[in-house]
């Protein structure tokens, strides 16, 4: 009895001590965040580190980190780094370091005598480190295991729901298949245009050498060197926006489905993203080069750029953690995911969502029945929204990455624990995150608005809401700018409204509001997009035609 009683009162203390380290770790962070610097990521990622050495040490003993010689700062996406005088950035590693981050830069930080601008040059820089991704280390804990076991049940649920809706009122069992079919009608197009698309993304890496090249012979006379730059830049610019304009104007002259619009458009945004990061990257490299014959040294090979292309990051890097096998077993598992969820949609879509909106346009509108509606659909609508993160951030993610053996597998982040909105936004989608961090925020920062957050944030959330409502208006083929108005209006005020909440009411209120805003997102589309089936315009002519809402123009007849 006294053993006993001697070892629960050392597991106490030991407890009473990591709480208390945890405590302290978030006032020291609540501390830090009061800062002008640009510091949100690193404290938030230093208090996700906190509270998960927490989670590990009171309860969850299997959520270890992905690898026995990753000792630290496994969760940490972020290091510190400062803008040197001569142009280099030195970082300022967290925990001493760690073995496998690559690419690290001198660390020799330069002074400044200037406070203002040294405050400015503080910035953050992507860590590319071996781990696995999020949902992966949570699945190992019994308890998210269980979420596990539910999502499978639910998914039978809905395939026994379609194939009993099937069979009682057309006879015979379809699976969903009459909806996957339409919505990837005319696939082989897509591919071929993406075929074409990726040959261009491949002479990139030519064109960079020739443009280096020509500038390296024009060394002696700068008027020359700036020119020919000049006339590069202005023919990239020029390449970049024929890249996207092209599949876009096919997706609607061949007026292809809304599956295989935006299979094509977001492969194209991905390959000009992917573009333009490398050539940042590399053309800023080589302009600190300035002497011949060290193309060699400065240029990376083929065979890097060809892997940074079908890597599951934006942010180029001559080289990335690898693991030291495929997981054939993992990657399978991943890819039977993927396919299962969109069946998963396609029944939601079928059973769900059509046999209530279908016949917008042709009934009367009447707020009563419509509300009713909208609650009927709202519950189905978060499950897409969950199905969509699980499918692309996770499972799609994952399994193109072990093929691959790319190292980094965090491609999201804890967001669902959110509680505010500027957490949401950074945690949800990690890949897309840093490529706008780091080549459209920090330039943004250091040399447009002049180390204004809230500008610089603005901007990006715009950016982020005119691609989003890009890929819809070609997909659906109508302008209805229903998620740019909420993205943009009341995602931008909630930014600001959460941050004044606790934690625990921040969750909540991100919840409801995700919810709600989700399903009102859903319901305006899918009733616009059947109005302008069953009620279409008189005529297309005038460009107010396109922009007047179908809705509008059926129901204020």
């Amino acid at each position: 009895m006294t053993l006993d009683f001697i070892g629960k009162s050392s597991e106490s203390a030991k407890n009473s001590q990591t709480r208390s380290t945890i405590s302290h770790g978030n006032a020291n962070a609540r501390t830090l965040r009061d800062e002008p610097l640009d510091l949100t990521d690193v404290i938030e990622d230093h208090e996700k580190e906190l509270n998960r050495r927490e989670l590990y040490s009171l309860e969850f003993r299997n959520f270890a980190n992905s690898s026995k010689d990753q000792k630290s700062n496994v969760w940490i996406n972020r290091r510190q780094t400062t803008k040197t005088s001569d142009g280099i950035k030195a970082s300022a590693e967290p925990d001493g370091g760690n073995p496998n981050m690559i690419n690290n830069p001198p660390s020799t930080i330069g002074k400044k005598e200037d406070t203002n601008k040294k405050k400015e040059g503080m910035m953050t820089e992507k860590m590319f480190l071996r781990r696995e991704s999020y949902l992966t280390a949570l699945s190992k804990v019994t308890h998210i295991k269980t979420i596990y076991h539910i999502s499978y049940v639910i998914f039978f649920v809905y395939l026994l729901n379609n194939i009993i809706n099937d069979y009682c009122m057309r006879g015979s069992v379809r699976f969903g298949l009459d909806t996957i079919k339409l919505g990837f009608r005319d696939i082989h197009y897509a591919f071929g245009v993406w075929i074409l698309q990726k040959a261009f993304v491949c002479s990139l890496y030519y064109n960079i050498r020739i443009w280096w090249n020509i500038r390296a012979i024009f060394l002696e006379n700068g008027s020359l060197q700036r020119l020919w730059s000049l006339s590069c830049l202005l023919a990239y610019i020029t390449s970049q926006v024929t890249f996207i304009y092209i599949p876009s104007k096919i997706c609607q002259t061949w007026n292809l489905p809304f599956a295989t619009t935006a299979a094509l458009l977001l492969e194209t945004c991905r390959m000009l993203m992917k573009m333009h990061a490398y050539t940042r990257t590399i053309c800023a490299r080589l302009s600190h080069r300035d002497t011949k014959g060290k193309l060699d040294q400065s240029m990376p090979t083929f065979g890097k750029y060809l892997y940074y292309l079908f890597a599951p990051t934006f942010l180029y890097r001559d080289s990335y953690p690898r693991t030291s096998h495929i997981r054939w077993k993992f990657a399978v598992a991943r890819f039977t995911e993927c396919v299962c969820i969109t069946f998963l949609f396609s029944f939601i879509h079928e059973n769900q969502l059509r046999p209530y909106l279908a016949n917008s346009g042709k009934e009367e509108l009447l707020a009563s029945f419509y509300m009713q509606r909208f609650f009927d659909i709202l519950a189905p609508c978060m499950l897409i929204l969950l199905g969509t993160f699980y499918l692309i951030l996770h499972a799609w993610l994952n399994f193109t990455a072990e093929l691959l053996r790319f190292g980094d597998r965090m491609f999201c982040r804890d967001w669902w624990t959110a509680r505010n909105y500027d957490s949401y936004f950074r945690d949800w989608n990690v890949v897309v995150g840093d490529w706008f961090y780091e080549l459209i925020y920090k330039d943004l920062y250091l040399h447009v608005f002049k180390g204004s957050k809230n500008a610089c944030l603005l901007v990006v959330y715009l950016l982020s809401a005119l691609m989003h409502e890009f890929f819809l208006i070609y997909g659906l083929k109508m302008f209805f700018p229903v998620l740019f108005v909420l993205f943009c209006g009341f995602g931008v005020a909630c930014i600001f409204i959460t941050r004044r909440l606790s934690a625990s009411w921040g969750n909540l209120f991100f919840w409801t509001t995700l919810t709600f805003g989700n399903g009102i997102m859903f319901f305006l589309y899918y009733l616009e997009y059947y109005t302008s089936q069953n009620c279409p315009k008189e005529s297309y002519k005038s460009w107010s035609d396109f922009l007047i809402p179908h809705l509008w123009s059926c129901y204020a007849k």
